[in-house]
């Protein structure tokens, strides 16, 4: 099992919560930062042989092919190239291999230039208020890069992927873009 962009290892964390692992748990982040944390918050409740941490980008993850069976990534794809990601996820995915995505989705209102102009105003002012210019300006990067349920499913598709499901669960206030969570399975068939 491997998390992309496992920040402060929360994933890794509840997985060996809930299930007792025969092989260790992965977790890959480019922030040296956030897998120092990782490391701290998976060490005070199991094991720190269960979690292996990897320092690297997930568009070149370091990982031979068919390495792994289940990979996640949560809240993190809109900062990243999004066909690049997904195709060294199938590259790393054994051939049953699947994942899982959680991340901010986008509607077709988002796709008017003048709205995109002002979430991306807003995003900046949100988070440049919130925490500092370095996140600020990276959100409102990303806000480009938030992809619709039917942009999704055409990716994945492209990717090598099949067995696709993509779930958007309403967001707490009108203004934040609706989750999906996006399930798919590694596609037998050559892409």
């Amino acid at each position: 099992v491997l998390d992309i962009a496992t920040g402060t290892g929360m994933i890794p964390k509840a997985i060996a919560a809930e299930f007792e692992a025969k092989e260790p748990l992965h977790g890959l982040d480019i922030t040296f930062g956030m897998l120092r944390r990782a490391r701290e918050n998976f060490s005070r409740s199991h094991s720190q042989d269960r979690l292996k941490l990897t320092c690297a980008s997930a568009m070149e993850m370091p990982y031979k092919p068919e390495a792994f069976t289940l990979v996640f990534c949560g809240l993190a794809t809109h900062h990243m190239d999004v066909p690049t990601l997904l195709t060294e996820m199938h590259r790393i995915l054994d051939s049953d291999g699947r994942i899982a995505v959680a991340d901010v989705g986008s509607s077709p209102m988002w796709q008017i230039p003048g709205v995109r102009l002002l979430l991306s105003a807003g995003a900046f002012v949100f988070f440049l208020l919130r925490e500092n210019f370095q996140r600020a300006w990276a959100e409102v990067l990303a806000v480009s890069n938030i992809r619709t349920k039917e942009e999704w499913t055409a990716l994945l598709g492209e990717a090598g992927f099949e067995s696709i499901v993509i779930e958007r669960l309403p967001s707490k206030y009108w203004w934040i873009p609706d989750p999906l969570i996006m399930h798919a399975k590694k596609s037998r068939r050559e892409k």
